[in-house]
């Protein structure tokens, strides 16, 4: 099996757990996981247990924790730092492009809950790749 592939079922297998530890009552504790392609899959955790997601602070709050660890796993994704430049501006770009959507749907789920105490959105794990 490449290490590509090893990679990648590790990084299913963390998703897999993170949604199983979790219960439909505890929305606040889902985690986002940002990953990137390369040699090994980078993968890191969010938590945004501690934020709410309701107020302005907390969702800026979780974008730049999410800028950090795109940040983070694009470094590590991209050998060569300043040589690769345009590779890290992609790497970002594909992170930011499938974490947007997954930010978008843990506010809107945090806000559904406030206003109705529950919520039509399914709570999941939010994985974030780059092809």
């Amino acid at each position: 099996m490449s290490e590509k592939l090893t990679s990648l079922l590790a990084a299913c297998a963390v998703t897999v757990v993170v949604f199983a530890a979790t219960s439909p009552a505890i929305a606040k504790d889902r985690a986002i996981i940002v990953t990137a392609t390369g040699e090994s899959i980078p993968v890191r955790l969010v938590s945004y247990r501690d934020l709410n997601l309701v107020k302005a602070q907390g969702e800026s709050m979780l974008v730049k924790r999410v800028r950090y660890a795109v940040k983070n796993v694009c470094t590590e994704s991209v050998p060569g730092g300043l040589y690769f430049q345009q590779e890290t501006v992609a790497c970002r770009a594909d992170a930011w492009n499938g974490a947007r959507p997954q930010i978008v749907r843990a506010v809107a789920r945090a806000r559904e809950i406030a206003l109705q105490g529950w919520s039509s959105i399914a709570p999941v794990a939010m994985t974030i790749s780059v092809r």
